[in-house]
């Protein structure tokens, strides 16, 4: 049976052959439990922040805080000026400060505006969560439920997934980041990854100390088309005849075996 694209019998359990009912209830049973669970963490999720997006006062102690932020550029005043009674800003980037700003410039200047940005990056982040363990798993199931697991911490962080505080917007940089670097097969995806991991590090400087792994290190060719290989702990060669003499390839961004171009070779001669 097919339901909207998808082959149900891929995701159930297999019907035992030999006629016993007991493991396969059991099966279902935890299908049906982790099923249950993970429809329970994205409802729970969404019943609380679309009810409070809107809600006109402070629901933690940054979210003033960062409306100030916003304010200060909206009047054209510097974001780091020297400390003071008025204003003292906090010791993180300026990147979700400028985006608050212009949320608040087009939904008037309030908390929803900025609620609204961690609110979207919260949904970017659930996003790129499922397309990068969908991409490391080869499975879509494992890609579906990584959001879930993702929203059932809600509660148990503090709720702030959609709080007006740069949490969520730099997560959604830095998850887009990983991304991108996971699947770069050429260098431009590289620097397309590297100014994600920029915004991200702009928005929260905790962010410098994350650092995806590469298609180098992946075993990815950046010269286009290549397959991937499983990743060497510590630098390999690889021999390729070439009558009486042979190429070593060595540590770089590796090829396939079967490609005619090495980016590290040297020639040794047969003895």
């Amino acid at each position: 049976m097919v339901f909207k694209g998808v082959r149900l019998e891929s995701v159930l359990p297999s019907r035992p052959a030999d006629g016993g009912r007991a493991p396969y209830v059991l099966s279902l049973g935890a299908l049906a439990l982790a099923l249950g669970l993970a429809l329970h963490a994205v409802y729970s999720f969404f019943f609380v922040s679309l009810r409070r997006l809107r809600y006109p006062y402070e629901l933690e102690w940054m979210e003033g805080g960062m409306l100030g932020h916003a304010l200060q550029i909206l009047a054209g005043k510097p974001l780091y000026p020297e400390p003071s009674p008025d204003f003292v800003p906090f010791i993180y980037g300026p990147l979700y400060s400028y985006a608050g700003a212009l949320s608040a410039g087009i939904f008037g200047p309030s908390l929803f505006s900025l609620r609204l940005l961690s609110f979207a990056g919260t949904l970017v982040v659930l996003v790129f969560l499922y397309r990068i363990v969908a991409y490391e798993t080869s499975s879509w199931r494992f890609g579906a439920i990584a959001p879930c697991l993702y929203l059932a911490t809600f509660g148990a962080s503090g709720g702030w997934f959609d709080l007006a505080r740069i949490d969520s917007f730099s997560l959604a940089w830095l998850f887009g980041a990983i991304d991108a670097v996971r699947r770069a097969e050429r260098p431009r995806q590289l620097v397309i990854a590297g100014a994600l991991l920029a915004c991200a590090v702009l928005t929260k400087q905790t962010c410098a100390v994350v650092f995806p792994r590469s298609p180098g290190t992946r075993s990815r060719r950046l010269d286009g088309g290549g397959s991937s290989r499983s990743p060497a702990a510590v630098p390999r060669s690889e021999s390729c005849g070439r009558g009486s003499s042979s190429c070593v390839r060595e540590a770089g961004f590796s090829t396939t075996p079967s490609s005619s171009r090495c980016f590290t070779e040297r020639r040794i001669e047969n003895t």
